[in-house]
């Protein structure tokens, strides 16, 4: 996984496109500060975050690396459609699926 891949055009339009729909509707944005919000909420966001860094950044290319490396891209795509759920956005998560299975290779 390369830093480069989160800033295909693509991607970032999708980003963008996503942020702006959530920040236009007051109850999508009231619902994602209410979450952000939460003390134990962010506790976990940042666990998750050092465990997902530390572990896409394991220089070792052995069977159970690159398995740890899509396991955690699997959870983190699975997070982010969970997070677009609580805010009752049903069909980003088929643009989100798509870009991060193309560019980021989750599939197989």
């Amino acid at each position: 996984m390369t830093f480069g891949n989160f800033l295909n055009p693509t991607a970032i339009i999708t980003a963008i496109i996503t942020t702006i729909k959530i920040m236009n509707d007051p109850e999508k944005r009231s619902k994602i500060l209410k979450m952000f919000s939460a003390k134990s909420f962010i506790i976990n966001v940042f666990f998750i975050a050092v465990f997902s860094y530390y572990s896409l950044h394991i220089s070792n290319l052995d069977k159970d690396s690159v398995k740890l490396k899509k396991s955690i891209k699997t959870a983190l795509l699975g997070t982010i459609i969970a997070l677009m759920a609580a805010v009752d956005m049903t069909l980003a998560p088929f643009w989100i699926l798509f870009v991060a299975s193309y560019y980021l290779d989750i599939s197989n």
